[in-house]
């Protein structure tokens, strides 16, 4: 290190020094504890030198390590914002140097477009119909709202991504506005949804961004008046229970139809099992006599038939008996020391006692035989 200080070779002393602190990092606590002040003082050092941007580029590291870590919202935009202005600065330091590339691909990362939505599943006719909106970097999406001819075709074009064959009706289009933000910062929006007709919907949203966006979002959404609860009663006996979703009170003569998996899902297709009527209490029984394991269930009543299909429970819980603990004999050796000069006389005793659970007591008269080897 010191010839090649001594030879004026800063760029190689700078790879010496970063291989140092790369080795630093088998000690996280001293890495944690080191590297940023040094990094900071490389930096300093080689600030007016083309090659000081791999030290930023390390520094840029640490800086978006601790975003992960951060949990404080405010601090943690914070330093989002300082990372996207130390980023900024050193590259307009060093706009023609070659390795300039590391830099631009911290802040691409970080500056990276996002558009997510979160929401309910199921909506009531008349009711509220909204979405949150998770965005960043974007200018908006365009919206595509399609109504879904089958609940059945949907479950199974989940499974193995056939979105684009699925049949479905476009309803409407339109573009989401968002509200203009830094680079760096994450926005939140409310989003609401025009529709109300029952039935099973897919809305699709493509980012809008002057940067490579993810391959946007697709939301699925039931307008049902209809909720059902499912349990396992006994083996191979499921009760369903159907009520109006926003009384509480039982749906009489709803259907519920059951559908089996014949193979996988590429080779073959969801097949009807049984379709049962709910009685005056909203409830139906199916009793399992098919071997498959793949079973969903779907309620449907009228027009009312949107409703997504789930998977049957697979799990019984019962109490059973407490099971009889049984009784354990044991025997403890202790001998008067654990080391002997040779032809000394080893004193020994033992203690048998029967185990039951927590409770132990000792045997009286036990006969035993000891061997000594």
């Amino acid at each position: 290190l010191v010839s090649l200080q001594e030879r004026g070779m800063g760029e190689s002393v700078m790879h010496v020094e970063l291989g140092k602190l790369d080795h630093l990092r088998r000690m996280s606590s001293a890495h944690r504890a080191y590297a940023l002040p040094a990094l900071e003082r490389m930096l300093k050092q080689w600030r007016d030198k083309p090659y000081s941007v791999e030290v930023a580029a390390k520094m840029a590291d640490l800086y978006a390590n601790e975003l992960r870590h951060e949990e404080d919202v405010k601090v943690l935009e914070r330093k989002r914002e300082e990372l996207y202005r130390f980023l900024k600065d050193e590259m307009e330091r060093n706009p023609r140097c070659e390795r300039i590339g590391l830099l631009e691909n911290r802040l691409l990362e970080l500056t990276r477009p996002q558009f997510d939505t979160e929401g309910a599943g199921t909506f009531v006719p008349g009711g509220k119909k909204e979405l949150r909106v998770k965005y960043k970097n974007v200018r908006g999406a365009k919206a595509s709202l399609y109504r879904v001819e089958s609940p059945v075709e949907l479950l199974q074009s989940n499974y193995y991504g056939a979105n684009k064959n699925l049949k479905r009706t476009l309803v409407k289009s339109w573009q989401v506005d968002v509200p203009q933000l830094e680079p760096y910062k994450s926005g939140e929006m409310k989003l609401a949804l025009d529709v109300d007709e029952m039935g099973s919907y897919m809305l699709e949203l493509e980012p809008l961004s002057d940067y490579k966006a993810n391959d946007g979002t697709v939301y699925h959404f039931v307008i049902s008046e209809l909720a059902v609860f499912s349990r396992l009663a006994g083996e191979n006996r499921y009760e369903f229970y159907v009520v109006d979703r926003v009384s509480g009170q039982p749906v009489r003569d709803a259907t519920v139809n059951i559908y089996k998996l014949p193979g996988n899902w590429r080779s073959s297709q969801l097949t009807l099992d049984v379709a049962l009527r709910t009685d005056a209490q909203g409830l139906a029984v199916y009793e399992k006599r098919i071997p498959n394991n793949d079973v969903f269930y779907q309620v449907v009543k009228g027009a009312d038939s949107g409703s997504s299909l789930n998977g049957l429970v697979r799990h019984y819980y019962y109490r059973s008996s407490t099971p009889e603990i049984e009784a354990k004999e044991q025997v403890a050796l202790f001998t008067d020391r654990s080391l002997y000069r040779p032809g000394q006389m080893v004193y020994f005793k033992a203690v048998a006692s029967v185990v039951e659970g927590e409770r132990a007591s000792v045997v009286a008269n036990k006969k035993l035989e000891v061997m000594l080897r």
